[in-house]
């Protein structure tokens, strides 16, 4: 009995270790906009969205914009906010 007892909690410590890092590994923002320090506002699709590490994180694009970001697109120029 003490040997299955011991086995049971090894396999859930086990689950729950692999559950814990790879939320901690995964190398995914938790928001899909990437505002960056010098105020791009980048999408997924943008060449330098995975290789931005230093950023802050918005909800939308319009989020991004209104908070003074211009979008960058993939081939296009920035778009600013509208005042």
């Amino acid at each position: 009995m003490q040997r299955k007892n011991s086995a049971s909690t090894l396999l859930i410590a086990g689950a729950l270790a692999l559950l814990l890092c790879g939320n901690a590994m995964a190398d995914k923002p938790r928001s899909p906009i990437k505002k960056t320090l010098s105020g791009e506002c980048l999408k997924p699709d943008h060449p330098e969205y995975w290789n931005t590490k230093i950023y802050i994180a918005k909800p939308t694009v319009e989020a991004c914009i209104a908070s003074g970001g211009q979008l960058i697109a993939s081939n296009e120029q920035p778009v600013q906010a509208k005042r």
